[in-house]
């Protein structure tokens, strides 16, 4: 079993246990007041970069392979494959570009049988 039949697996018993009649219902407590534990560091504009790349962080690709899915047909699928994707490209920021990339299958999501 691969990691893409893992995480379909996940996505789809979290949807299976998940009540949506429950968050419904659900009304929210006035008594409740969130408390901030540490303030978010700001940085003056000035010391952001002007632009940032992915591809060339520090010198480190963080993105993996592009794939076409227009080849040999057209099939509608952009959503799995910029879903996948995405996905990928955060798990190789995640791993700090680690190789081997982590290349999850838009397939698994397009198949039925799977």
């Amino acid at each position: 079993m691969n990691i893409s039949s893992i995480f379909l697996l996940v996505v789809v018993a979290t949807a299976a246990e998940l009540d949506i009649s429950a968050y419904r219902k659900h009304k929210p407590s006035a008594a409740f007041k969130p408390v901030v534990l540490d303030e978010f560091a700001q940085s003056a504009i000035e010391d952001l970069p002007k632009s940032f790349w992915w591809g060339n962080a520090n010198n480190t690709n963080f993105l993996t392979v592009q794939r076409n899915q227009h080849i040999p047909i057209y099939c509608a699928s952009s959503w799995a494959f910029s879903s996948t994707s995405a996905l990928n490209d955060r798990i190789k920021i995640i791993r700090k570009a680690q190789w081997p990339d982590i290349i999850l299958s838009p397939q698994v999501l397009l198949s039925c049988s799977a």
